[in-house]
């Protein structure tokens, strides 16, 4: 986008000359200012502008080298109006002609907020957790979050915000903030990875256990995109519909997390960072290892 600002113009100049200007240029919009105050007021205008669109600062992911009939491409974006967030899947013809209409917007496929399969991790323990209010915050059990967990969220209402009820949305001086499009938060820096079968392509002697075999065993693994989003969470989307089929919230997120339930909410990174898959032997057997980190969002993995 390109802004053209004309500055101290000279007498019985028309500033809706600088239109033609901003025209060529592509936009077709111009701003003049003759003194410091209406030039602060053009630049505040075109920032206001800037932050009104929809852009993407991550890469795009695709499912295949080779063009087929399957073939897709996978483009996360954001948009800054309200820090929301896209996962668009455009599949390829034939005659590699890209739609202009995706073919899923995983934004959209969202399960509902009760039926999300979110799962956290307990800082006091090692262990996994479903992302659920505790029963008793003051004395949790092993499988539900630190009490400075909870204390840092501040309640069931704002953990249920988090999962993408719209409950508590509204205007009222009560209401948490407004997600009128989409419950994904902003996805700006991660890079979706595709994942499915394993594709390590090692040599069959590289460990004790044959490679081969743990290849045949995963060959109909579903295939899924992984990306972060700065609504503290990893997400994995079904690549067939966009469906979510799992998130995860870092324990570290955990002290900025209630902030994105505010009116008053500024953007923050969260899990900003690009996820990557591999297969890794370890424990005896083949995995395929996800890792992902935090970016601006700080430090972890």
């Amino acid at each position: 986008e390109t802004y053209v600002v004309g500055f101290a113009l000279p007498y019985g100049t028309n500033p809706a000359q600088l239109d033609t200007v901003a025209a060529a240029g592509g936009t077709g919009t111009a701003y003049s200012a003759s003194n410091q105050t209406t030039l602060n007021a053009a630049l505040t205008a075109i920032f206001a502008d800037i932050m009104q669109k929809t852009g993407s600062a991550a890469a795009v992911a695709t499912n295949s080298t080779s063009l087929n009939s399957s073939s897709a491409i996978y483009q996360a974006k954001f948009d800054s109006s309200e820090w929301s967030g896209q996962l668009l899947a455009y599949v390829i013809g034939t005659t590699g002609v890209i739609p202009s209409t995706p073919t899923w917007d995983a934004a959209q496929n969202l399960p509902s907020y009760s039926a999300r399969k979110i799962i956290s991790y307990k800082p006091s323990s090692g262990a996994g957790i479903a992302f659920e209010w505790p029963v008793n915050p003051a004395s949790p059990t092993a499988t539900e979050m630190d009490t400075a967990q909870s204390t840092a969220i501040g309640s069931n209402a704002v953990l249920d915000y988090l999962r993408g009820s719209a409950s508590n949305e509204g205007t009222g001086s009560t209401n948490y903030r407004l997600r009128p499009t989409s419950k994904l938060g902003d996805i700006v820096n991660s890079s979706p990875v595709f994942v499915e079968k394993p594709k390590g392509g090692y040599a069959e002697s590289i460990e004790t256990v044959s490679y081969s075999t743990f290849v045949s065993s995963y060959a109909a693994r579903t295939p899924v995109l992984y990306v972060g989003g700065n609504d503290g969470m990893l997400h994995g989307f079904r690549a067939t519909d966009g469906v979510e089929v799992l998130a995860y919230v870092p324990s570290s997120t955990y002290p900025q997390l209630q902030s994105l339930s505010s009116k008053t909410y500024t953007h923050n990174y969260f899990v900003d960072g690009s996820p990557t898959a591999g297969d890794v032997f370890y424990g005896s057997q083949w995995h395929t290892v996800l890792v992902g980190g935090l970016n601006g969002g700080g430090q972890g993995i």
